[in-house]
């Protein structure tokens, strides 16, 4: 597993399988400020006012957080991803409230060998047209911690995926304080 963060965030974080060799981008479709890196952290403050994007590097992948300075004025918030997905990969809702990026058989990318184009072609067609029941990522779900003595309320995040799979959608309410 590896990610590839840009300073420039538009571009897009890439996520890489690096044994299976499949990747995926995730685009921000809101306003992100260039990347510096603070205390290991990647953090990118919105120029527009809105919450910093602060990336730390775990063991088992990226934690991504949203921080807000100030309680925003509206206290319910979306945030929509484009998901840039290859034909070989699908995402679905996981039941824990992930989202699942899914690939066809594992066996169908490692140590592959063809003995013709005709063997190469059947392979292509497997990885792209077979079940995707394969959880090679997990985009684990949002939660929201407020600080500070004067929280109040019962803040709340979830997911949203598009029908056809192209677009994540983070909905927050009763972000107060």
């Amino acid at each position: 597993y590896s990610v590839d963060l840009p300073d420039d965030l538009t571009k897009g974080m890439t996520y890489y399988d690096n044994n299976l060799g499949l990747s995926f981008d995730l685009v921000p479709k809101f306003t992100t400020g260039k990347g510096k890196l603070e205390q290991n952290r990647l953090v990118y403050v919105n120029p527009d006012g809105g919450p910093k994007m602060v990336f730390t590097a775990m063991n088992n992948g990226l934690k991504e957080d949203m921080v807000f300075d100030e309680a925003p004025l509206n206290p319910d918030q979306t945030w929509q991803y484009k998901l840039n997905l290859p034909d070989t990969l699908a995402a679905r809702t996981m039941s824990d409230g992930g989202v699942g990026i899914y690939s066809a058989d594992p066996s169908l990318y490692k140590n592959v060998s063809f003995s013709g184009d005709m063997d190469e072609e059947k392979i292509k067609s497997a990885r792209t047209s077979g079940e995707k029941s394969n959880l090679v990522f997990a985009i684990p779900a949002p939660i929201i911690k407020q600080s500070g003595n004067t929280a109040k309320g019962n803040p709340s995040a979830s997911f949203v995926l598009s029908r056809d799979g192209t677009f994540l959608t983070v909905d927050a309410t009763g972000i107060d304080s």
